[in-house]
């Protein structure tokens, strides 16, 4: 698979999973025990938050820095849903794409042999496998 190829699949499913958001209201993006305690609003900062990591790994590896990985995803999850619990479910869908636009933008910038590259599957691991988890999840929202 080519990066276009690539890019167009991570469009799709961003495609896919937006059209959920957009259906959450701000009262339903905050009802509680979604996926265990958390809410919608808190899963989209979830996902928002390991798609800013894919970034700053991709960007590192690009420009010859080593990013420190996660190696306790629920340490990670915990601190960066935190950092975002006095956004808005507004303010969150608006960074959630802002990060997702940065991230795609990345990875068009990327030669086109980008598989060659460390690293570089953060790209779609944090958006087409990540939304395919969630999507589900934030459907209970609904």
């Amino acid at each position: 698979m080519n990066k276009q190829e690539s890019l167009a699949k991570i469009e799709a499913s961003h495609q896919q999973i937006s059209a959920v958001i957009n259906q959450i209201t701000p009262e339903q993006a905050e009802k509680p025990d979604i996926l265990g305690y958390w809410s919608a609003r808190q899963i989209l900062a979830h996902i928002t938050a390991w798609q800013a990591k894919a970034i700053e790994i991709i960007e590192g590896t690009r420009s010859g820095i080593e990013v420190e990985q996660p190696n306790d995803d629920d340490a990670f999850n915990a601190v960066e849903v935190a950092k975002r619990a006095g956004l808005s479910w507004n303010e969150t869908k608006a960074e959630f794409e802002r990060v997702y636009r940065q991230l795609a933008g990345l990875v068009d910038s990327l030669p086109d042999d980008i598989y060659a590259l460390p690293n570089v599957g953060w790209f779609r691991g944090s958006t087409i496998s990540h939304y395919r988890i969630h999507q589900p999840d934030l459907e209970k929202a609904l």
